[in-house]
C-alpha cells in the first residue's frame, strides 16, 4: 500500500481525481537491497512533510512507496546492491509488468489503473557502465510512448531539473546513454515495456527514472536522488498545466488511433535500436523504431486463453466476450516462425526475441471468442 502524503488527505482515486492536483507516485526499492530509492524518498516526505513549498502543497498529491518489493528487501538485508536477493517468485517485480506475475506487479497495475498517476518517478541503483556521476536520469525511452510527452521530458522538464540541481545543490546529474563512461564504450538502451517507467510511460504517464551510482558513497546517492526528486517536484508543480495538457492530448489521440485506425498512420513500435551508431562523445539516448506493426481495429483470442486474458484485464484492459454464434471477418494472421531465448543474466527471466509472418485471410469466428 502506497504511503500518500498530500497537503488534505485523500482517501479514494476519485477524491484525488476531483481535487485538479496532479498525482505524482514515487517507486523504490523494486529490487531487493537497491537503495536507489529507499533512503532518498523516505528523507524526502520527512522534509515535505514537515515544510512543504507552497506550490508543490496546492498543485500535487504524492503518493509513494519507498520500497516496493519487501519480501527480497529482507532477503538482501546485510547485502545492498542493485542485484538483490532471491524473489519469492522467479522473477523479480521489476522486469514483471508485462506478465504480472509477483503480487507487487500485480498491486501496482491495480493502483495505476484506478489512480492514473500523471507522473511517476522510480529510483534505481546500478553498478554498470562505471558511470563517473552519482546520477542518471531517462525519460520515457520506450518508442512506443506518446511522442510530445517524450519530447517534453527528454528536451524541456529532465534538463531544466539537471540545471538546477547542479547550480544549487552543486550535484551533476547526466542523461541516461548520454554519459561519458569509463572504459571501453557505452551499454545500449533496452527501453522493456516490462520496466516500471515503460510500462507507465505507455499509459500516459509522465515517466522518469533516476539511477544512482553504486560507485559513489551512499550518503551521496541518497542526497543526489532526494535532491533530484525535489527539484522534479518543483517543476512539475510549476507546469502542471501544460504538463495536464499533454496528457489529455495523448489520451486523446490513442483513443482517435483506436477507433479509425489507418494503414501506414502511426504503426506501434515493439523494439527500437539506437537512432545512429554514435561517435566519440555523442549521444546515444534517442532511438528509433526497429519493429513497428500496424493498429489494429481489435484483438481476436480463442475462448480457451483464459489466462492470456486475465492478464489484460489486470491491465485495465477491457476484454469482452463475441456472442455471435458464427461471423466472417478479414483478418491480419500472425504466424511464429522462430522463438530464440537470450541469456538469462541475473535473477531476470530469459528474455525471447521472436518472429512472426503476417498475412491477410478471411477467417470464420466461433462464438465466446474473446475481443480486445
Amino acid at each position: 500500500m502506497p504511503l500518500r502524503a498530500a497537503s488534505s488527505a485523500v482517501a479514494t482515486a476519485e477524491e484525488a481525481a476531483r481535487s485538479g492536483k496532479l498525482l505524482v507516485l514515487l517507486l523504490g526499492g523494486l529490487r531487493g537491497g537497491d537503495t536507489g530509492g529507499k533512503d532518498a524518498f523516505q528523507a524526502l516526505l520527512s522534509d515535505l512533510a514537515r515544510d512543504c513549498p507552497a506550490q508543490i502543497r496546492e498543485r500535487l498529491i504524492i503518493a509513494a512507496a519507498p520500497v516496493l518489493n519487501t519480501d527480497e528487501e529482507v532477503a538482501a538485508a546485510g547485502r545492498p546492491g542493485p542485484e538483490g536477493g532471491a524473489h519469492a517468485n522467479a522473477q523479480p517485480p521489476d522486469r514483471d509488468f508485462v506478465r504480472l506475475e509477483t503480487p507487487e506487479a500485480r498491486a501496482l497495475a491495480r493502483f495505476l489503473t484506478a489512480w492514473n498517476p500523471a507522473v511517476v518517478i522510480e529510483a534505481r541503483a546500478t553498478d554498470g557502465g562505471r558511470r563517473r556521476h552519482p546520477l542518471a536520469y531517462a525519460g520515457l525511452e520506450h518508442p512506443a510512448a506518446d511522442p510530445y510527452l517524450a519530447a517534453f521530458a527528454r528536451d524541456s522538464l529532465l534538463p531544466a531539473v539537471a540545471a538546477a540541481l547542479r547550480a544549487e545543490k552543486g550535484i551533476e546529474a547526466v542523461r541516461r546513454g548520454g554519459a561519458p563512461r569509463e572504459g571501453a564504450g557505452r551499454r545500449a538502451l533496452r527501453p522493456l515495456s516490462s520496466r516500471g517507467t515503460a510500462y507507465a510511460g505507455l499509459r500516459n504517464s509522465l515517466a522518469i527514472l533516476t539511477e544512482a551510482s553504486t560507485r559513489a558513497p551512499r550518503e551521496l546517492r541518497a542526497r543526489a536522488v532526494r535532491e533530484f526528486v525535489r527539484a522534479t517536484l518543483a517543476h512539475a508543480a510549476e507546469r502542471a498545466d501544460e504538463i495536464r495538457r499533454l496528457i489529455a492530448a495523448a489520451d486523446r489521440a490513442v483513443i482517435a488511433a483506436g477507433r479509425e485506425p489507418e494503414s501506414g498512420k502511426r504503426p506501434i513500435p515493439l523494439r527500437a535500436r539506437p537512432a545512429a551508431a554514435p561517435a566519440e562523445g555523442a549521444r546515444e539516448d534517442r532511438l528509433e523504431p526497429e519493429v513497428a506493426v500496424e493498429r489494429a481495429y481489435a484483438y481476436l483470442l480463442p475462448a480457451a486463453y483464459t489466462s492470456a486474458a486475465e492478464i489484460l484485464m489486470r491491465h485495465g484492459i477491457d476484454v469482452e466476450e463475441l456472442r455471435e454464434e458464427e461471423v466472417e471477418l478479414d483478418v491480419q494472421a500472425y504466424t511464429v516462425t522462430s522463438v530464440a531465448r537470450e541469456e538469462r543474466r541475473g535473477p531476470d527471466r530469459a528474455a525471447a526475441r521472436v518472429a512472426a509472418e503476417r498475412r491477410a485471410v478471411s477467417r470464420r469466428v466461433e462464438d465466446r471468442k474473446s475481443v480486445v
